[in-house]
């Protein structure tokens, strides 16, 4: 059964997630906000909140990777190797595998990091940095050899579908003729082939998935910065390449710019400088990117990251990004033309091996 935002307060009560009196008591309020998912905020005047999931479909993928998500919120909140994991990931409250519903803590007065940036046009490098950090204590924390048996038995240690789905012949059929044209498949292929299964990674770490809030529930969290930052929707979670997550941040940001810019006339000028030495990206991109990016190899260490490795990362990224975007449409949109064309830059770079890394060029800001 589908949850509704009329059944959802009988059925959290059946979950004991609620007590008879808060159902009573003034100040409650659902807000549906669906998406992939079926997805709920219950929101309480005087008492924390719930973020409640149900899966959309009764599919096998679907819900098994609902499952993944309940039971790694588990095991970060028990198990010993997974501690940095632990005041980084959202609480679980309660999963209900029959019905397919994750029920999380619901952080006071958050957002994501895309909703602050599209809101005020403001990057925050400072939130940057902290996020660059962070995650790094997170990769750092659980190498594959370090995981407990329980962790290694819930993922499956699968590279990204879509990108097996493109390297096979099987997107938007616009877009696969372009990037063949392109001479992106065979470096694509080539990228699938080396991919790395080293360490935990969160898998789909795009900024969506970044909340910031003012204050937290738990006190014992607290690290005393203005701002408080939790990773959420860990469904893809597995073991896989450290690159990955960083291309995934990267190019998110990336992204939440070239939105604005790839529905004007300038965007060709832009994607021909991609191919170039110039630096094509504004300040405020290029300065959130470089404090992400330097705070990460500051706790990491630059040997940590290859740079040649990141970059075919981050090539793969823009390849997934064109595939979400033109996934059953008939006519490439804007924005996958926009990536495309960029990927396509970038893997002719490649061959080339003329110009300066990837990370090296948008890590520098347009003139």
């Amino acid at each position: 059964m589908y949850l509704t935002s009329e059944s959802l307060p009988s059925y959290m009560l059946q979950r004991a997630v609620l007590q008879p009196q808060d159902v009573t008591r003034p100040g409650l309020m659902i807000i549906e906000m669906s998406r992939r998912n079926r997805n709920f905020k219950v929101l309480r005047s005087d008492h924390p909140g719930c973020f409640i999931k149900q899966a959309s479909s009764s599919k096998l993928m679907t819900t098994r990777t609902l499952h993944r998500e309940a039971e790694f919120y588990r095991q970060a909140q028990n198990t010993p190797q997974l501690a940095a994991f632990r005041a980084m990931v959202p609480e679980l409250r309660d999963y209900d595998p029959v019905r397919h519903t994750l029920t999380l803590e619901l952080l006071p007065d958050s957002q994501s990091i895309s909703q602050l940036i599209m809101g005020k046009d403001d990057f925050r490098p400072d939130i940057a940095a902290d996020l660059g950090e962070k995650l790094a204590h997170l990769h750092s924390s659980c190498p594959l050899e370090n995981l407990p048996e329980a962790t290694k038995a819930l993922l499956p240690g699968q590279v990204s579908s879509s990108l097996k789905l493109i390297c096979d012949g099987k997107a938007q059929p616009l877009l696969q003729s372009r990037l063949t044209d392109g001479n992106c498949i065979e470096k694509l292929q080539t990228i699938l082939k080396n991919w790395r299964y080293e360490h935990l990674i969160h898998n789909d770490l795009k900024l969506d998935n970044v909340q910031i809030c003012n204050a937290l529930p738990d006190k014992s969290h607290d690290t005393g910065k203005e701002h408080h930052l939790r990773i959420v929707d860990w469904e893809l979670v597995d073991i896989g390449d450290i690159c990955w997550d960083l291309a995934c941040v990267l190019i998110s940001y990336i992204q939440l710019w070239a939105l604005g810019c790839c529905e004007t006339e300038d965007y060709p000028e832009i994607i021909d400088k991609v191919a170039t030495e110039q630096p094509y990206l504004p300040p405020k991109v290029t300065s959130a990117i470089q404090a992400f990016y330097s705070s990460y190899i500051s706790v990491a260490g630059r040997s940590a990251i290859e740079k040649d490795h990141l970059d075919d990362a981050l090539r793969a990224r823009l390849a997934v990004i064109t595939y979400e975007m033109s996934f059953e449409k008939e006519e490439l949109p804007t924005g996958a033309i926009f990536f495309a064309d960029m990927l396509t830059k970038y893997c002719r770079k490649s061959l080339r091996n003329k110009y300066p890394s990837i990370i090296d060029q948008i890590t520098r800001s347009a003139a």
